[in-house]
């Protein structure tokens, strides 16, 4: 159990209690949000929504607070191949995908399944987390582009995006810092 004893951004309304812990440079923050004791945590997830968030927040004040809170680690994982399809991706699941971008000819070449994973870890020295997303592609065969295309390697930190083509609209970004 960690124990500090610190001005955050704090609140006990509607029967919940927020605690704000900032990071470095005050940009963002990690929140802790406690239930009412007579509501279940599978009961407190389904009432948290954004409204339930901002009403929160709007009546947190700098306070101080004698805060114990546990060493904990959380993560989540889950194919996300129907949403995607779901908002617009459907071609490219389909076996008869056009990839004609990417190389100069592909048979049978689609996106077979998509997945996304998160976790995060908060102890004494501070919160880590990650976030991957995993995409397996398909392909009888594929001719690559020629030799006298542009060459990229991979050889430095980079940003990895799932962007829906009508809006620009970004779906899904990941930074990879040590590749």
């Amino acid at each position: 159990m960690m124990h500090r004893f610190a001005p955050y951004d704090y609140a006990a309304a509607l029967g919940w209690q927020i605690v704000g812990l900032p990071y470095r440079g005050n940009r963002l923050t990690l929140y802790v949000l406690l239930p009412p004791k007579t509501l279940s945590l599978a009961n407190a997830a389904r009432e948290m929504n954004s409204t339930l968030f901002e009403r929160l927040l709007d009546r947190t004040r700098p306070e101080k607070v004698n805060l114990s809170l546990p060493k904990f680690h959380v993560e989540y994982a889950r194919p996300i191949t129907r949403y995607l399809a779901e908002m617009g991706m459907a071609p490219a699941f389909d076996p008869g995908a056009d990839f004609s971008e990417m190389t100069l000819k592909t048979y049978g070449a689609y996106v077979r399944q998509v997945a996304v994973a998160a976790a995060m870890s908060v102890d004494e020295q501070g919160t880590s987390a990650t976030s991957i997303a995993a995409i397996e592609v398909r392909a009888e065969k594929v001719t690559v582009l020629p030799r006298n295309s542009a060459n990229v390697t991979v050889n430095r930190p980079f940003l990895v995006a799932i962007g829906e083509k009508p809006t620009n609209q970004i779906v899904f970004l990941g930074a990879v810092a040590d590749p």
